[in-house]
This record gives C-alpha cells, sequence and structure tokens, in this order.
C-alpha cells in the first residue's frame, strides 16, 4: 500500500486528478447500486411523505412550541415507558451508566 501511494506521488499532477476522479466516480456507482438495489430507490410511498409534509406544513411551529411540546410528552410518559426507551437505546451500542 505504501509502495503505491509512494508511486502516486511521483507521477504528474494530472494523473492524480485524473485517478481520483475515476476513483471517486467508481466509489460512487457502488453506493449508488446498493442503494437502488437495497430497495430504498424505489419511489413508493412518496405520495404519503408529500401529503405528510402538507399536513406539517399546514401547522407551522415555532422552535419554541416544538420543544414544549416535546417536553411535554416526555414529562407525560409513564417510567415504564421511558424505561424501555432507555433500554432500546442501550441495546443498540449506546454507552450504559
Amino acid at each position: 500500500m505504501f509502495n503505491f501511494i509512494e508511486k502516486l506521488k511521483n507521477r504528474s499532477e494530472e494523473e492524480r486528478r485524473v485517478l481520483a476522479l475515476g476513483t471517486s466516480a467508481v466509489v460512487t456507482l457502488f453506493i449508488g447500486v446498493l442503494w437502488l438495489s437495497s430497495g430504498s430507490g424505489s419511489l413508493e410511498g412518496t405520495a404519503t411523505v408529500s401529503q405528510q409534509a402538507t399536513a406539517l406544513s399546514a401547522q407551522p411551529l415555532s422552535p419554541l412550541a416544538s420543544l414544549r411540546e416535546t417536553l411535554v410528552s416526555i414529562f407525560q410518559a409513564s417510567p415504564t415507558d421511558l424505561q424501555e426507551e432507555t433500554q432500546g437505546l442501550n441495546q443498540s451500542g449506546a454507552p450504559q451508566q
């Protein structure tokens, strides 16, 4: 690997740029193929997303109102709900206290 890097340093800047462009194109193509083959690239469900966005934009919330709603929902949650949420976080690899 270090040999390759040393050889790359000895090449002209134009050759290095072409190699960088080609490498980035191949990596981008690979990621795009993976994304499309996973099914995430499908357009199904976009109508529901746009409908949800329209519904949300019809009710504008200020940042303070949004924060207030979040805090109220946290304090209204039962201790069991909060315990379940924190267990889910701990199982996903979050550091435990």
